[in-house]
């Protein structure tokens, strides 16, 4: 079917009139931005047509930064393929909008489109904006408020991850994802075990996630990050709006509890979280007075986030449509893991900062993950010490290929000959040693420490590499 470009325009039109978010604009006024609701705005949606298949290459055009002092701070394009297809692109600010805004504006844009009348809005993101100075004002939030510094008193733990290039000394933005799926079965056996651990597939995915960033770290205590929809009042439901909020998850993983003990652990945690979600992140930050470090976030640097309603259906009048989910090579976080639901499968996806992390190391390690997954799922009842993240492709590199001790040598020359050679050459100075804190990195990077003397006569930098 055709997509009618002028009433698809008419349909966002009638969005931004609807939302009072998408009309907003700031002012700096006595050094504080002010929020501004413009009456009369002008929207068109682009149109181009495309010269080339590279998708990505559109996207990364299309994707430019907002001027916060002109409403709408909404983008919208529409760009014709080569084979007669299209892409819908559309871009908001995520400080008028979140994850959940973005679904209410792919259903009630759908809804639009396909003549059908939309669910009356009877308050305003200003309203509850209004609200949440007012509660803090009045003490509203104290129970809240005591609830998380009580958390951070005694200790805030800085996670630290083996990273693969030293930390810069301001944080670093550029990022890169690895995705991986969980088949249907795998998903169910999944879903089946958390019917009865009597735990959400969230809590399930947190506490492997609490697992393999313990084994990877060494430190039993670490804070997670995890957004939450905070759109607590039935009211709030269909308002476009930064609603979500973040709590920080500190949390002690005990490695000689079974996996079933565990995981009560953990969904004690997040039920007692939950109770407390609607304290904003930014005012847990400021009464605990952190000292800032520039090349970190406060309070936590890896982040869990799962979608419960996954992608919402995009139905324009019965055009087929499939969702696009470009690499923005920005990563908020040392290291991002989110889980999407979709029909009967789970995506997962790590987002990771490419000034900390290769490649080749997250691939790995969101594979360690999945092997956490098998393990508990085949064996509920294991200790967590006893959880094994290495396949076995991994365990016979490490317990026989990096012992191989077989080298060459010249079969003319005695062992007296050999031994005056090298007299000869440990006389020079010895080669540059760099060690690196990839533990799972290929040989051809690099070499083992047990490999070294046979390549010492190298004068050449020499990378060394080790596994904990």
């Amino acid at each position: 079917k055709t997509m009618y470009i002028e009433k698809l325009e008419n349909c966002f039109n009638k969005l931004i009139e609807r939302n009072e978010s998408l009309r907003t604009y700031f002012e700096i006024i006595d050094g504080v931005p002010v929020q501004k609701i413009c009456k009369d705005f002008s929207f068109k949606i682009d149109v181009i047509n495309a010269t080339d298949d590279n998708i990505n290459n559109y996207f990364v055009d299309f994707v430019k930064p907002f001027d916060l002092s002109k409403a709408p701070i909404l983008r919208v394009r529409i760009i014709k393929l080569i084979d007669n297809t299209a892409l819908l692109l559309f871009d908001t600010h995520h400080i008028i909008s979140d994850g959940t805004s973005m679904q209410i504006l792919i259903s009630d844009l759908c809804k639009l489109y396909n003549d059908e009348e939309l669910e009356e809005i009877k308050f305003t993101y200003k309203d509850y904006s209004e609200w949440e100075n007012s509660n803090l004002k009045s003490g509203t939030f104290e129970d809240d408020k005591k609830f998380w510094l009580s958390k951070f008193n005694d200790d805030i733990p800085v996670l630290n991850l083996p990273y693969i290039h030293p930390r810069p000394a301001k944080k670093s933005f550029k990022g890169a994802k690895i995705y991986k799926t969980l088949n249907s079965e795998f998903t169910k056996k999944i879903n089946y075990l958390c019917k009865e651990l009597q735990v959400t597939p969230y809590m399930f995915l947190l506490g492997a996630y609490y697992i393999l960033l313990s084994k990877y770290s060494t430190q039993t205590i670490m804070v997670v990050g995890s957004p939450v929809i905070a759109r607590e009042n039935s009211d709030t439901q269909n308002i476009i709006g930064m609603f979500v909020n973040t709590l920080p998850l500190k949390f002690h993983v005990h490695f000689r509890k079974t996996f079933n003990d565990y995981m009560d652990s953990v969904k004690d945690m997040c039920l007692k979280a939950f109770e407390h979600q609607s304290y904003p992140f930014n005012e847990i930050v400021n009464n605990l007075n952190i000292t800032r470090d520039a090349s970190r976030n406060p309070l936590f640097d890896v982040l869990f986030t799962y979608q419960n309603e996954g992608n919402p259906t995009v139905n324009l009048n019965g055009i087929n449509s499939t969702y696009y989910l470009p690499d923005s090579k920005i990563a908020k976080f040392d290291l991002s893991l989110e889980a999407i639901p979709e029909n009967d499968k789970l995506n997962l996806s790590f987002e990771y900062c490419t000034n900390l992390f290769t490649h080749s190391f997250i691939n790995t390690m969101a594979n360690h993950y999945l092997k956490i997954l098998e393990d508990v799922v085949n064996n509920p009842e294991i200790e967590l010490f006893n959880i094994d993240m290495l396949y076995q492709k991994e365990k016979n590199k490490i317990l026989v290929d990096f012992n191989k001790s077989e080298m060459d040598y010249p079969e003319e020359k005695s062992l007296v000959d050999l031994v005056s050679d090298e007299s000869e050459f440990l006389a020079d100075p010895m080669p540059n040693l760099y060690f690196t804190r990839d533990p799972f990195a290929s040989a051809g990077n690099g070499v083992i420490l047990n490999k070294m003397y046979s390549v010492t006569r190298n004068r050449e930098t020499i990378y060394a590499e080790y596994i904990f």
